[in-house]
């Protein structure tokens, strides 16, 4: 038969480990809430880049049309440069949202051990 002094520690101990689970739950729960929310403010700042590129791509294109508006608005440097910088923040917010979704499904973490 256990003595008092034995149920105690077996309590403490339980309520210890118990309180270690539930702690690390916890921490991962903030890790993962932290990416999510670092990817969304990514997302963000993609996002006000490409409306400022688009307004640059119209103010160009304007301006050539003041010039001569029988030019053709793709022969122009400045226009193509910003078209291909458009392409590529498409990219970087399809990338985002891969990675949010992985992260949303708790996949991020695999493939970075894998």
């Amino acid at each position: 038969m256990a003595t008092g002094k034995e149920v105690v520690e077996e309590v403490l101990k339980t309520l210890l480990d118990t309180g270690k689970k539930v702690s690390k739950g916890i921490a991962t729960k903030a890790g993962e809430a932290k990416r999510i929310s670092a990817l969304k403010l990514q997302r963000a700042k993609i996002a006000r880049k490409k409306i400022k590129t688009f307004n640059e791509l119209g103010r160009a294109t304007y301006a050539l049309g003041i010039k001569d508006p029988n030019i053709n608005p793709f022969s122009d440097d400045q226009v193509n440069g910003l078209i291909e910088e458009l392409k590529k923040l498409d990219e970087e917010l399809k990338r985002n949202q891969e990675l949010l979704t992985l992260e949303k499904e708790g996949k991020v973490e695999m493939i970075e051990k894998g």
